[in-house]
C-alpha cells in the first residue's frame, strides 16, 4: 500500500508539475493582454504557482515514502495539491480529471498511514 501510495504521489507530481506549469504561463499571458480581454483567467496564476508547488512537494514525498520516511510531508504535500485544484475547479465548472486527481490524492492519503508502521511495530 505504501508503495503503491509512493507511485501514485510521484506521477500525481509530474501531472501537476506540467499542469501547474502550464497555468502558471497561461496566467502570465494573460497579464500582458490589454485590459478586458480573457479577465476571467487572472486566476490562473496562483492556481499555477499552487500546483507547481504542490507537484513538487509531490515528488519529493512520493520519494520520501519509497524509503518508508515522510508521512508529514506527504499529508503537507496532499494538502498544497487539494487547494491546487480546489482554486482550478471554480474556473472549470466540472473537470473530470480534476475530480480523478482528487480520488487518486485520497487514496494516497489513505496509503500514507502505512508510512513508518514498521518501524513503529518493530520498538515496541
Amino acid at each position: 500500500m505504501r508503495i503503491a501510495a509512493a507511485v501514485l504521489l510521484m506521477l500525481i507530481g509530474l501531472w501537476s508539475l506540467v499542469g501547474g506549469g502550464m497555468q502558471a504561463v497561461a496566467g502570465v499571458s494573460v497579464l500582458a493582454t490589454p485590459p478586458g480581454e480573457l479577465r476571467y483567467m487572472m486566476g490562473w496564476l496562483p492556481a499555477g504557482l499552487v500546483g507547481f508547488v504542490g507537484g513538487l512537494l509531490c515528488l519529493s514525498s512520493g520519494i520520501a515514502f519509497c524509503l518508508d520516511r515522510g508521512k508529514l510531508l506527504g499529508l503537507v504535500a496532499i494538502g498544497v495539491a487539494l487547494c491546487s485544484e480546489a482554486m482550478f475547479l471554480p474556473g472549470m465548472l466540472f473537470s473530470p480529471t480534476a475530480v480523478l486527481k482528487i480520488l487518486l490524492l485520497g487514496f494516497c492519503a489513505f496509503g500514507a498511514a502505512e508510512v513508518g508502521a514498521r518501524r513503529a511495530a518493530a520498538k515496541g
